[in-house]
């Protein structure tokens, strides 16, 4: 069996944040024969990776139709070979192998998004299977989230430090908690890691404030304990592992005080179907609901993404606070 899934690549504010989309698609190729598809704990086979431009004949063939197709002028391309045979404990190996080769992809650029924030930002793209005679295509979810549309915040907040880390560095950390990743989180680190994959979607108009309340519940997995106010601890001990909040401390408050006044029905908010096409609606909504929604959302993304990469960078899994008399 032959997976092939290619998705059109979007250049975002990622590069007008860090200024090295080319360097990050490097190092993405440059893992070409290096990542491997993992089932139920058993290595299948290595993963080729390939960008291909909009002018390669099979690019063209198969989004020639697609609403945006003359706006994408790269892709990238992820191609796997399977002999069915090592694959088991399965109840439908063709039907399934394909649907778990689409979730590791799927999770593999995600999670590339803590090193590179913002960077894997796709849009709809194809699978195509063949399997001896048989050639199936079908399509792959975009992977949207409110990432790249926040990183202007981060000058303005000057807090957390979002750092960029090499995928070639990054790829093996992220590989020991696949079985996590597959599954259900038994450790506080793999908890944040899962919680981290609620805020990536399929679609633009699936965002919603579940990516602030997923943030800080990872957030707050390492920074809280019972001991005191969340709040409290959150901002004391944040301010220890990332530095002091010299210019965003009244901001840290008021998206706790969103968060409260949100989950405790204190806010109005917009109907699940609402009609955002007119000027009118994007009048009513975006200046009540969604900026500050998207304002504190952006600090609780990047305080998780900055303590991940804290922890990535200590080599640990959990930070410990002890505390000592100050004479």
């Amino acid at each position: 069996m032959k997976i092939e899934i290619i998705v059109p690549y979007t250049y975002n504010e990622y590069e007008d944040t860090f200024g090295d989309t080319p360097m990050v698609l490097k190092e993405l190729k440059s893992l070409s024969g290096k990542i491997d598809f993992i089932i139920h704990g058993t290595s299948i086979n290595f993963i080729t990776i390939a960008a291909p431009k909009k002018d390669d004949s099979k690019i063209s063939e198969l989004f020639r139709d697609h609403l945006f197709y003359s706006s994408f002028d790269l892709y990238l391309k992820f191609t796997i070979k399977i002999d069915l045979k090592k694959v088991k404990n399965l109840d439908d190996t063709e039907f399934d192998v394909p649907i778990l080769y689409k979730q590791f992809i799927r999770r593999l650029l995600i999670y590339f998004n803590l090193a590179a924030p913002g960077a894997f930002y796709t849009q709809q793209g194809y699978v195509t299977t063949t399997n001896k005679e048989k050639k199936e295509t079908e399509k792959f979810s975009a992977i949207v989230s409110l990432i790249p549309e926040s990183l202007h915040l981060l000058d303005s907040l000057k807090w957390p430090t979002v750092k960029r880390i090499s995928l070639l560095e990054f790829y093996p950390w992220i590989r020991k908690y696949n079985k996590a990743l597959q599954g259900i989180s038994t450790t506080k680190i793999e908890r944040a890691l899962n919680c981290f994959s609620y805020l990536f979607h399929h679609s633009f108009a699936e965002q919603s404030a579940s990516d602030l309340f997923y943030s800080l519940m990872a957030v707050e997995t390492f920074y809280a304990d019972k001991s005191d106010s969340i709040m409290k601890q959150v901002d004391r001990k944040s301010q220890i592992v990332l530095g002091s909040r010299s210019e965003s401390k009244n901001i840290f408050k008021q998206m706790y005080d969103f968060r409260s006044r949100y989950i405790h029905g204190d806010l109005d908010l917009p109907n699940a179907e609402y009609d955002y096409i007119t000027e009118e609606s994007e009048k009513e909504i975006y200046g009540p609901h969604m900026d500050p929604l998207s304002k504190h959302t952006g600090l609780a993304m990047f305080m998780l993404i900055a303590t991940i990469q804290k922890l990535y960078e200590l080599k640990k899994e959990d930070f410990i606070f002890d505390y000592h008399l100050v004479s």
